[in-house]
């Protein structure tokens, strides 16, 4: 099973090293340029995002609609 998820899914338990739940569950998930640029962000509060660039099952993809995304 494919998901899309936004920041808070993968955020939370990232925040406490239980990330491979998501991956057990779903096996893959695709997530936007702006929510993989948000959960990098998550480094100034000491949080490793380091290994996001290099993982297979999460997946960055960029948005073919930007007015689907702002409306």
């Amino acid at each position: 099973m494919i998901i899309v998820s936004d920041t808070s899914p993968i955020s939370s338990p990232l925040r406490i090293e239980q990330l491979p739940l998501l991956q057990a569950l779903y096996g893959r998930v695709v997530i936007p340029e702006s929510i993989y640029t948000e959960l990098c962000a998550l480094q100034a509060f000491g949080v490793d995002t380091s290994w996001l660039a290099e993982t297979e099952w999460i997946v960055v993809q960029s948005v073919d609609s930007q007015a689907l995304v702002d409306g």
